[in-house]
């Protein structure tokens, strides 16, 4: 799986299979908000595509991302 981020206008949080398949994506409109909706959306984004992608073996992958998301974000960002 591809774990796709890009901020140039809001913000939007893509997971995208090696064929090309999006198995989700989850976006934000605020153009300055970056920081505060980035650990959302990446934990929107993984969630959405291990109840899409549903194959063994994709929930525990899946899991330890969100989690490292959630880790990240509250390093980056003073959001609570």
């Amino acid at each position: 799986m591809i774990l796709g981020i890009d901020t140039s206008l809001g913000t939007t949080v893509a997971v995208v299979e090696a064929d090309g398949v999006i198995l989700a994506q989850v976006d934000s409109a605020e153009p300055l908000a970056h920081a505060e909706v980035i650990g959302t959306l990446l934990e929107r984004a993984l969630a959405e595509a291990q109840a899409v992608g549903g194959r063994a073996g994709r929930g525990e992958g899946v899991g330890v991302c969100v989690g490292g998301c959630r880790a990240a974000s509250h390093l980056l960002c003073d959001c609570t």
